[in-house]
């Protein structure tokens, strides 16, 4: 009887009265449903922010892991983990685009009107960057070393040619791989928008999943080799990718409500097959982080998504 006491007295010091009604708080907190407000999304702002800078960083090499890494298997989830955080920018500002564009949708307007707006202003933010990217000797080299001289004028003349002469991938990337995702990104609109006037958006779920998968596949080792070969087929790949972010961002503003229960189960989805994958591939290849795409990205955009959803201020 005194040892009984005893214990449920211990039990009484180390668990406060108010764990039950915590505990519960939290499951319903967890499992509450958020409906998508009307008005706007200021986490999407933040997110699209953040994601700029990660895109910024990815540029400037901020967080390459070199295929010689030979830290402890164990701690290599981490150190990828840098890289993968990293990749995470541009798909989230793809999905934040098609979300927002699929939001105009849904207010009544007609959709070739709304398509036109959109395609209009991100043509003209293209076509800026293509003659920026065109003229601006910091990012060539050859254009560079002979900066305000009267070789440049030569150089010039030898490297608008060359551009001229490629006039497909002018269209579809602009003077400048790091462009493509804005044509990719009008290619996508127009797609989605011929779903919607046609009333075929219940296939556009199944293509962006096929695109992802192809991406995906032309992304992995030892095809992402032959693929980079050509700067069609980096194209292609990257288009893959980016229709398939655009759709899956449109996909989740029609979407009535979210919860944060989902997110978890995608964010541990994600960790769980990201740490098998890179353990994995680094044990047996030690492949670099870019040398294949990571399983938990998807899932863990998606549980980004959510929060932003379930948290819109």
């Amino acid at each position: 009887m005194l040892i009984q006491e005893t214990l449920t007295r211990s039990k009484g010091l180390m668990i406060p009265k108010d764990a039950p009604a915590l505990k519960e708080k939290l499951r319903n907190a967890l499992s509450r449903t958020h409906r998508i407000p009307n008005g706007h999304i200021a986490s999407l702002d933040v997110a699209r922010l953040v994601a700029s800078l990660f895109i910024v960083i990815g540029h400037v090499g901020g967080t390459f892991v070199s295929a010689d890494y030979q830290g402890n298997i164990l701690s290599t989830p981490l150190v990828y983990g840098f890289f993968h955080l990293r990749r995470m920018g541009l798909p989230i500002f793809l999905m934040a685009s098609g979300f927002l564009f699929g939001r105009s949708l849904e207010k009544g307007k007609p959709p070739i009107p709304r398509y036109a707006k959109a395609f209009k202003r991100l043509m003209r933010i293209f076509l800026i960057w293509s003659i920026f990217y065109a003229i601006e000797p910091i990012a060539n080299p050859h254009l560079r070393q002979d900066f305000l001289t009267y070789d440049m004028l030569q150089h010039y003349y030898w490297h608008l040619k060359n551009l001229a002469s490629h006039p497909l991938l002018l269209m579809i990337g602009g003077t400048k791989y790091n462009l493509w995702f804005i044509p990719s990104l009008i290619a996508s609109i127009t797609v989605i928008t011929t779903a919607v006037v046609l009333k075929k958006t219940r296939y556009l779920l199944l293509a962006a999943m096929s695109m992802y998968i192809l991406a995906q596949c032309l992304h992995q080792e030892p095809v992402k080799t032959l693929v980079d070969t050509s700067k069609y087929f980096i194209h292609f790949r990257s288009y893959c990718a980016g229709f398939a972010f655009v759709v899956f961002g449109w996909w989740f503003s029609q979407q009535a409500r979210f919860s944060l229960k989902d997110a978890l189960k995608l964010f541990g989805v994600a960790l769980f097959f990201q740490i098998i994958q890179d353990m994995t591939l680094w044990h047996f290849y030690h492949l670099k982080p870019d040398d294949f795409m990571s399983i938990g990205l998807l899932p863990a955009i998606f549980g980004i998504f959510i929060v932003l959803m379930c948290y819109p201020n």
